[in-house]
């Protein structure tokens, strides 16, 4: 029975944010202008605020590095995978190999970890994705734009585009602040509990905002079913073996953690970047992007009923 309420306390405000966003489309009661407010504030405020709160007053050590290594390397091999399984399969699709790497950390991972370790324990989740956003901001982005017919991606542009994201910013901000000690400084200070409380108020409304656009562009088209499956289908099998894979490695070269354990779960049954759909306007695959970013999420949103189960055992 505990683990039942702990489930329906954990998984129920997800569900209900999104059937909330979902209201709001049918309803109109939230036009599109509206939305891109909203995604607006969550991601040049919201998101880099929890980044750096989540951040900035933890130890730095040998583990964070290697997590950090764990991001960047095995989305490197599921984009390679990626493109190894579209020739083999000669899918029509070009987005096929981009759907079945990297991973949506800052919109549909934190605020479901957040419901499913707390806040305090975020930082696992949020290493991880440090790697993850190096690969991102530099091969991911470079073969997107040869892809995409986009032309070449210059060192410095990747460099720009990588400074110049807000959520980044927020990362490394927090990252500097806890390796120069001035984070346990500044929590160990009378200032301390106000700045904390400051930053809760400030991100509180986040996750519940990031469900809501999600249920708001919660999108299926039934002409898209078996391309889309096979996709879908294709990223559990590359991101299982690679959770595998990496757990076995982590947990070899560091004690068993549970919180760290749901962190690695959660990261490799993510749907693909949000970032994708930039591929949509050159290849003219809006439709089969938008309709496997909708199935992926889904797919997550099992898992994190699941890995709920399994953390009030």
């Amino acid at each position: 029975m505990e683990a039942l309420l702990h489930l329906a306390q954990t998984a129920l405000p997800v569900f209900a944010a999104i059937g909330l966003g979902l209201v709001c489309r049918k309803a109109k009661l939230l036009s599109f202008e509206g939305l891109s407010g909203i995604k607006s504030i969550i991601f040049n405020i919201m998101l880099p605020t929890v980044l750096f709160n989540s951040l900035y007053k933890i130890e730095y050590n040998l583990t964070m590095i290697l997590l950090v290594a764990v991001g960047f390397f095995s989305m490197a091999l599921a984009l390679g995978a990626g493109v190894l399984v579209h020739k083999l399969l000669r899918c029509e699709y070009k987005a096929m190999p981009f759907l079945l790497s990297c991973a949506e950390a800052g919109s549909i991972g934190y605020p479901l970890f957040i419901l499913l370790a707390g806040k305090d324990q975020l930082h696992h989740l949020v290493t991880v994705d440090i790697g993850h956003g190096l690969f991102i901001f530099t091969a991911y982005t470079a073969l997107i734009q040869i892809v995409a017919g986009g032309g070449k991606t210059t060192p410095k542009q990747m460099a720009l585009n990588f400074f110049k994201n807000k959520v980044i910013i927020g990362m490394l901000l927090g990252i500097i602040v806890g390796i120069t000690g001035l984070g346990s400084i500044i929590a160990d200070s009378a200032a301390g509990s106000i700045l904390t409380d400051t930053l809760e108020f400030v991100t509180a409304p986040t996750g519940m905002l990031i469900m809501l656009t999600v249920g708001y562009e919660f999108s299926m088209d039934r002409k898209l079913v078996k391309p889309v499956l096979t996709t879908v289908a294709l990223r559990i099998v590359i991101m299982g073996t690679l959770l595998a894979a990496f757990s076995a490695l982590v947990f070899w070269l560091i004690p068993f953690n549970k919180n760290l354990f749901l962190a690695l779960c959660l990261f490799f049954a993510l749907p693909a970047s949000f970032a994708t759909p930039i591929l949509a306007d050159e290849l003219r695959e809006g439709d089969y992007i938008s309709t496997t970013l909708s199935v992926q999420v889904l797919v997550t949103l099992a898992v994190f009923v699941a890995l709920t189960t399994y953390n009030a055992v």
